[in-house]
């Protein structure tokens, strides 16, 4: 029983059937592809097997019956061939090729036993088909070695008879036939043997990879979960792995450094220290140095530039031997955490800096916590009341309060601001207003009660001094017939406003009063005096427009005092303000009185300038009647003396057309005054082209705007006299614009600024002679003109290029920035 168990197992190479049908089934491809390659070639020595049946038989009936047999089996071949394409098993394969291997072998013999004297051919034919359906066509060892004995069998029939003719031919074929099929056979274990054991070979590598996968899924599985970092390194430093926590805590996938050195890339700074980690002094430069780091804290750069701080340890990964393979680093973000430290410890330093007593009690009353400010107020160091009852706080005729107060915290009660007496350790009674706050544990559940208490002592006696002052205000304003008022320090608050009448009252802390009683224009300007006094803790003064208490727009004269501490602080502003409503509005009745006598001055002044005007130009006509003096200086000197008299009645006339009764806007005066002599030396067909460049909004006081009108008249005239003589045409242009502001001299106390203008008047004529000075020349406009620049401090300069061009260069002073707008307006406003 034994030695067939044996021999099965030795026909089955040591495989279960199933390792087998699993060995047979992951071939069966294989095996058809390799039986139809080697069937082919068994086909190819056909041809010269008939040329040696030819030689042996010639063209007898017995060369056809074989031919005839070579013929049948390679048609049956050939479909075989065909056939095994569509074997659904490798059970079906085996019987195919088993029953296509018998017919082979029956046919080879059928043929051999022709000519049994061949023996050569015997030994090829079967060595040859032996070798090829043993070795070459895969199929179950079995059945090869049943073809290897079908042939044996059929051979040793053939052979037998021809040892009686040639016994040692014989013998030598009959042994080297038993020789090739034993090696055949053995051959072919050997063959099977070793492609079982390779299968078996590969199924193990595949399990075990298969098995290594799952493990290293596991392993994956078990890192991706873990709630930390994980990097590791060779032991040559390069980066090995790092999972997904990791790459997020650096902001981002790491770049794997290629040894040691590449760890500079990595910014971190010891925590405890700041200082920078050398690349040699990383966690994972220690590990594979055999050294081990445990919670490290360390700050570090993220790759996106921001910061972070996390605890890292590190320790080197060892063979069963000891050899350092590499390291293991494992990190962990503390960021956020170390943030809610920092703020804890920030609120629990905001909490012990406290001028306020903060401290905490158990539902019993017991003081379980106490800050330096509870120190301040009651007296007792931390060392001394803590868990001790809170009751040696009460005096004795409070004593139960705080239990009382702690019940009504566990009654969801808010206790706010609740003003009593406590018990200081000297005995002295304070002041205190407390609140009383629940303190929930994680799960919800009451657990202590937290105090938070205000010595109010100094604000008790500042109620008292404010009782006493309210008293003394109240009787004040009872004795007063003005508004009486009462501000805050920096006057953002009205604290009181008894307004008899005039202005709305205020009874009660009023942060819109500016708004409520100040007209929104006039608000910066009363700010601004309120802020110099308080700047110089000086007394208020201002006249300003108010908002009476019935709506309407009134004017008050009002004063207030500050109201000084001991340090020299304000604490308080005491003012008072009187009606003046109808003092202004006499005061501008009488200024518009002043306007309008202005007014009629400027116009009688025109009028008298007109008439002189009038009486010089029908003197001129008198003297132009006669001939002999038609030419004369004596008729030229009424017609510019008419001209200057003009030019200063306009300025009159402008002042009285205008809403001003002091200053001028010079522009259109100019473009009036030119028009004017145009027309009064207009002669013959002389087309004078006229162009004005003039500032607009240029105001002028009466002693700059007369001299200055008189100087435009003279070069204007004289352009006219004597530019364009024998001409039809010609151009004058006036110019007056502004230069940069300055500074006003020392010498102007009020508040002013000076601008500088610039006058230009140029024509294109014939222009004047070089040799002439205009300074000493002896005709009066001139002398005029150079008279009234001295006057207004100006400089005059001449250019003769392309005909004449006077530049004037005067400053005009504007006192109270208001030489540019009109001073009857202003005042009316």
């Amino acid at each position: 029983m034994i030695s067939v168990r044996s021999i099965q197992k030795w026909l089955a190479f040591g495989l279960s059937a199933e390792q087998e049908d699993h060995f047979r089934q992951a071939n069966f491809g294989e095996d058809i592809v390799q039986a139809r390659i080697f069937i082919l070639l068994i086909l190819l020595p056909f041809v010269a097997l008939l040329v040696n049946d030819y030689g042996f038989l010639g063209l007898s009936s017995t060369f056809y019956a074989l031919l005839a047999l070579r013929l049948a089996f390679t048609a049956y071949t050939v479909l075989f061939l065909k056939s095994l394409r569509e074997l659904s098993n490798y059970h079906s394969y085996d019987r195919a090729v088993f029953f296509w291997v018998l017919f082979l072998a029956l046919a080879n013999i059928a043929i051999n036993s022709t000519r049994p004297e061949n023996f050569v051919a015997h030994t090829i034919v079967t060595v040859l088909a032996v070798f090829v359906i043993v070795l070459a066509i895969p199929n179950r060892f079995t059945n090869q070695v049943i073809m290897a004995l079908v042939y044996t069998i059929g051979q040793t029939l053939i052979i037998v008879p021809g040892l009686r003719v040639s016994p040692q031919a014989s013998f030598v074929v009959f042994l080297s036939m038993f020789m090739v099929n034993a090696i055949a056979i053995a051959s072919s274990w050997l063959f099977h043997f070793w492609r079982r054991r390779e299968f078996l070979t590969h199924e193990e590598i595949q399990k075990a990879r298969v098995q290594t996968e799952i493990q290293r899924a596991h392993l994956q599985a078990i890192i991706d979960s873990l709630p930390v970092g994980l990097w590791t390194v060779d032991a040559t430093g390069k980066m090995v792995f790092i999972n997904d926590i990791a790459s997020k805590i650096w902001g981002g996938t790491a770049p794997f450094a290629k040894d040691v050195d590449e760890y500079s890339t990595y910014k971190a700074w010891w925590a405890e220290t700041g200082e920078r980690i050398a690349a040699e002094d990383m966690p994972l430069a220690h590990a594979i140095r055999d050294e081990t780091l445990i919670e490290k804290a360390v700050d570090f750069e993220r790759f996106d530039g921001t910061h972070g701080t996390q605890i890292v340890s590190s320790a080197p990964i060892k063979t069963s031997d000891g050899t350092i393979v590499g390291g293991v680093a494992i990190v962990q973000d503390i960021t956020e955490r170390k943030k809610a430290e920092d703020k804890i410890q920030h609120l629990a330093d905001v909490v012990e800096s406290s001028d306020d007593s903060i401290f905490s009690l158990s539902l019993e009353g017991i003081v379980t916590s106490w800050n330096r400010g509870a120190e301040q107020v009651y007296g007792y160091s931390a060392e001394e009341i803590l868990g001790k009852n809170v009751s040696i706080l009460e005096p004795e005729n409070l004593k139960g309060e705080i239990k009382k107060l702690i019940e009504r915290v566990k009654n969801n009660e808010k206790i706010r601001y609740y003003e009593t007496l406590r018990l200081r350790k000297n005995g002295a009674l304070v002041n205190v207003s407390i609140t009383l706050s629940p303190v929930f544990s994680s799960s919800g559940e009451l657990v202590a009660v937290s105090t938070i208490a205000r010595d109010i002592t100094e604000r008790k006696r500042a109620d008292e001094a404010l009782r006493k002052s309210e008293e003394r205000f109240r009787a004040l304003v009872t004795a007063s017939s003005g508004v009486i008022y009462r501000m805050s320090p920096d006057w953002r608050y009205m604290n009181r406003l008894c307004g008899r009448g005039f202005l709305a009252d205020t009874e009660n802390i009023n942060p819109t009063w500016l708004q409520e009683y100040i007209l929104p224009e006039d608000q910066p300007h009363v700010l601004t005096v309120i802020n110099e006094a308080i700047q110089k803790k000086s007394m208020f003064e201002l006249e300003h427009r108010v908002r009476e208490a019935d709506g309407s727009i009134g004017w008050t004269l009002s004063r207030a005092i500050p109201i000084l501490d001991a340090n020299g602080e304000i604490v308080e502003w005491f003012g008072a303000a009187s009606d003046i409503t109808e003092r202004k509005k006499a005061e501008e009745n009488l200024a518009k009185m002043d306007i309008a006598r202005q007014k009629e001055i400027h116009h009688r002044i025109k009028n008298n300038l007109q008439v002189i005007s009038s009486l010089l130009d029908l003197t001129a006509e008198r003297f132009n009647n006669r001939e002999c003096i038609q030419d004369s200086e004596v008729l030229k000197a009424f017609r510019e003396s008419q001209d200057r008299v003009i030019s200063m009645a306009l300025i009159h006339e402008e002042l009285y057309k205008g809403e001003g009764f002091e200053t001028l806007n010079f522009s259109p005066y100019i473009k009036e005054l030119v028009e004017n002599l145009l027309q009064t030396y207009a002669v013959g067909n002389l087309d004078i082209n006229l162009k004005l460049d003039l500032e607009k909004n240029a105001f002028f006081d009466m002693d700059t705007a007369i001299p200055l009108g008189i100087i435009v008249n003279e070069l204007v005239s004289n352009s006219l006299k004597y530019a364009f003589p024998d001409r039809k045409e010609g151009e004058i242009r006036i110019e007056l614009h502004k230069e940069e502001n300055g500074l006003c001299t020392k010498r102007i106390k009020e508040d002013c600024k000076i601008t500088n203008f610039v006058l230009t008047v140029l024509d294109n004529g014939v222009g004047l002679p070089e040799n002439l000075d205009v300074e000493n020349l002896d005709t009066l406009g001139m002398q005029l003109v150079t008279s009234l620049v001295d006057q207004l401090d100006g400089e005059l300069k001449l250019k003769r290029n392309n005909g004449t061009e006077f530049t004037m260069r005067f400053t005009v002073t504007e006192k109270d920035n208001q030489a540019s707008m009109p001073a009857a307006q202003q005042l009316i406003e």
